[in-house]
């Protein structure tokens, strides 16, 4: 039991086991394949060198700036000084690093730049770009585009009449084909409009055709995000790096160079986001003050207007003088009223008729007048009086005289007391007008002062804003990008693809290795044994040996003094089978097959001629393959009499049927005779173990022709009689799956001491010690 289980792990381990020396030989024996190989994938490597675009890498190196804020910026140059993890602002490059190469920036690069559609000119190995340079144009709306899932391929073929015919697919589905007299021309299908137009550049030749490809925004930036690559050249430094490799240097410099502005515009965007906001605020508060402000100066201006006002104070100051002199004319005007009240009475007094009147009063109108003429008449009279006396005519007349001027005084004063009166009065209302003015300043004063701050915080608020309005402005106009621009996108000098010497050392790799390759697979996807060493390598069971071919066409092949690679091959197997009979008593050899057509019966024939042509050596060959019988047919002997006969007779010897063989004096053959109707239960007989003792006392070596194990159970039957096994595989006609019969029969125990031989291969000479190797090996 443990030397089965021995044998399936040896049998797993050699199936999986590539033996590298087999490997290498067989190499060496098709050098002829490596020249070839060599030479095919050197010139495959030559063209495709050639025809290949070549591809350069573009570089750009930006600048971070980093904001400084005050503390936090010193903590994080000390961070930087001395590596402080934590506070260092590599996480801040790792944060611009990932805005650069988001998504969203490089959507809005390809749309920029128009890299969502592709133009090139189909050509006969490869297609030539026509970044900016295509003669035709295709445009598509592009809200689609957020929408478009697959991407439109167009394949327009202009002809030498600049007719054109246009073959759509989206995706894998073909849409159809258009043709079209001329352009522009608007294509309707169910997905979106496309417009195709003449461009200005028109430098391709007719005919040519063209290979156009729309694909969505997101699509787009997603393959951009494979091959533009972001980063930060050192930990320690804020310099970015972008690289990326393009056929078309102008495309790859505008991919960069574009992504550096962009990255500039939004870092702005968000530097300025605040300075926006507020200058959008201070604008709207200025518009709104402006608005106050006018209202409030049209309250000023019709405060002033209603309330007859020009400046509060002064208006307050003119109302009190005029106040004040008010009152001193009313005291005028009541001393005047006085006095001339006083020469009334006086006038009217009757004791002082005819006396002088007072004068100097200061009494307004004609009265000062009248009372001087009155006086001076009066005098007249006085000194008439004393020369006449006061009956005179004269004195009569002036008596008359100054009674009527009296009255006139009288009337005079009369008319001088109602406008003083009159005055008075005009002169008391206005003071009243003036006093209950002065009454109502303080009122409007605050009611004005109140007009006056609303108006003067309106104003004030007003020039702060417009000094913010400034401020900020110039803080927009002074805002620098965060990014500084070290190296614009650049290409190197070299291409870094394709390399001549990279591509030339894969190809001679591949050459070297593809005969080797080839091989192998031959070995894994060939389902049948081919040589010795795959047999070796497929099962741990010994192979004692291998029969190549022989061209001579004849059935015996081992004859006494020929030394052809077949004789010596089976003189090879002659000498390991001694190896597997190791006692005195092990004579008998069956040798079975799984399948018929293996060469079985001729591997009998000269087997036995083999061991025949030993010094003293009886060999009996029996032909126990009775449902198929071919030795004697081989040997051209007569098939009426056999081992069938003599298991069939009770009466019949041994000696009857054992006949010489005609190929030496030392082989003798006991044929197969005539094919029973029951094989199978004739060869249980007791009969054939007389026969095999007969055969053991009598022959040094039994050798067996017995049925193939894959089609009928008879060999195993014959296991009781047996020492040895020998199972017949045929190159290039035994299937590997064979192998696994084998592997059970030995598991099982079915047969003694099973041992392989491996027929019809190409060996020209024998391999050297193949059953002690495999004891070996064992």
């Amino acid at each position: 039991m443990e030397q089965r289980k021995n044998t399936k792990i040896a049998t797993s381990q050699n199936a999986d086991f590539i033996n590298f020396e087999e490997l290498l030989q067989k190499s060496i024996k098709n050098w002829k394949w490596f020249v070839i190989s060599i030479i095919a994938c050197v010139l495959i490597a030559f063209i495709y060198v050639k025809v290949t675009p070549k591809t350069y890498q573009l570089t750009a190196n930006i600048l971070i700036k980093m904001e400084d804020k005050g503390m936090g910026s010193k903590m994080g140059s000390m961070a930087k000084m001395f590596d402080m993890g934590g506070l260092s602002s590599s996480d801040n490059i790792e944060d611009e690093v990932g805005i650069m190469s988001s998504h969203t920036l490089m959507r809005q690069m390809a749309m920029d730049l128009g890299l969502h559609i592709d133009y090139k000119e189909k050509g006969f190995f490869t297609d030539d770009d026509l970044y900016n340079n295509s003669p035709i144009i295709a445009d598509i709306d592009k809200s689609i585009l957020d929408t478009l899932t697959a991407g439109f391929t167009f394949k327009v073929a202009v002809n030498k009449d600049n007719t054109l015919k246009i073959k759509v697919k989206i995706g894998d589905e073909k849409l159809g084909t258009f043709d079209i007299k001329t352009l522009p021309y608007i294509l309707h299908t169910n997905y979106g409009d496309v417009t195709f137009k003449y461009s200005e550049n028109q430098s391709l030749e007719l005919p040519y055709t063209l290979l156009i490809t729309i694909c969505g925004r997101d699509f787009a930036a997603e393959q951009f995000q494979k091959i533009v690559s972001v980063g930060a050249i050192s930990k320690k430094s804020n310099i970015i790096g972008l690289s990326t490799n393009d056929n078309n240097i102008p495309r790859g410099k505008d991919i960069l160079n574009t992504l550096i502005k962009l990255y500039n515009e939004d870092a702005l965007d968000d530097k300025n986001k605040a300075a926006l906001n507020t200058e959008k605020f201070i604008g709207e508060r200025l518009d709104l003050l402006v608005h106050d402000l006018s209202l409030i100066e049209k309250s000023v201006e019709s405060y002033k207007r209603d309330n007859q006002l020009i400046d509060i104070g002064a208006e307050a100051g003119m109302s009190m003088s005029r106040m004040v002199k008010m009152k001193e004319l009313d005291v005028q005007y009541e001393i005047q009223l006085g006095m001339v009240k006083m020469i009334e009475d006086y006038v009217k007094n009757p004791s002082n008729k005819y006396k002088l009147l007072p004068v100097g009063m200061g009494i307004p109108g004609e009265v000062s007048g009248q009372i001087g003429s009155y006086n001076e008449l009066l005098l007249q009279r006085i000194a008439l009086l004393r020369d006449i006396n006061a009956t005179n005519p004269v004195v009569l007349s002036l008596n008359e005289q100054l009674d009527l001027m009296q009255k006139n005084i009288l009337a005079s004063i009369e008319t001088v007391k109602k406008d003083l009166n009159k005055t008075k009065d005009s002169w008391r209302a206005e003071e009243n007008l003036l006093l209950s003015r002065v009454k109502e300043l303080p009122k409007q004063e605050r009611e004005f002062v109140e007009i006056q701050r609303q108006q003067k915080v309106k104003s004030e608020l007003y020039l702060f804003l417009l000094q913010k309005h400034e401020e900020n402005a110039l803080t927009l106009a002074s805002s620098t990008p965060k990014a500084k621009i070290i190296d614009e996108a650049f290409a190197v000098s070299k291409p870094v693809w394709p390399r001549k010497m990279i591509i030339l050392a894969v190809a001679m790799m591949i050459a070297c290795c593809l005969p080797i390759v080839v091989f192998i697979l031959k070995d894994i996807l060939t389902f049948k044994i081919e040589d010795k060493s795959q047999l070796e390598r497929l099962t741990s069971i010994p192979v004692l040996g291998e029969v190549c071919k022989d061209k001579s066409g004849e059935s015996v092949v081992v004859k006494e003094g020929i030394t052809s690679s077949v004789a010596e091959l089976f003189r090879l197997i002659r000498t390991n089978i001694r190896f597997v009979l190791t006692k005195p008593e092990e004579k008998v050899i069956i040798i079975t097959s799984s399948i018929s057509g293996e060469g079985k019966s001729f591997f009998v024939i000269n087997f036995s001629m083999s061991l025949s042509l030993m010094k003293n050596k009886k060999v009996a060959m029996i032909g126990l393959d009775i449902r198929n019988p071919k030795l004697a047919e081989y040997l051209s002997l007569p098939t009426s009499k056999g081992i069938t006969t003599f298991m069939a007779s009770e009466t019949m010897k041994p000696e009857e049927v054992v006949i010489q063989s005609g190929l030496h004096p030392n082989l003798w053959i006991v044929p197969a005779g005539p094919v029973p109707p029951n094989p199978a239960e004739l060869l249980l007989s007791e009969r054939l173990d007389e026969m095999f003792d007969y055969l053991r006392e009598n022959f040094d070596y039994v050798v067996v022709d017995t049925a193939p194990v894959g089609m009928v159970s008879d060999t195993f039957t014959l296991d009781r009689v047996s020492d040895a096994t020998i199972y017949l595989c045929r190159a290039n006609y035994t299937h590997k799956s064979h192998l696994k019969l084998v592997e059970s029969i030995v598991a099982e125990g079915r047969l003694k001491k099973l041992s392989l031989v491996i027929n019809g291969t190409t060996t020209k000479s024998s391999y050297g010690y193949g059953y002690g190797s495999q004891t070996h090996n064992k």
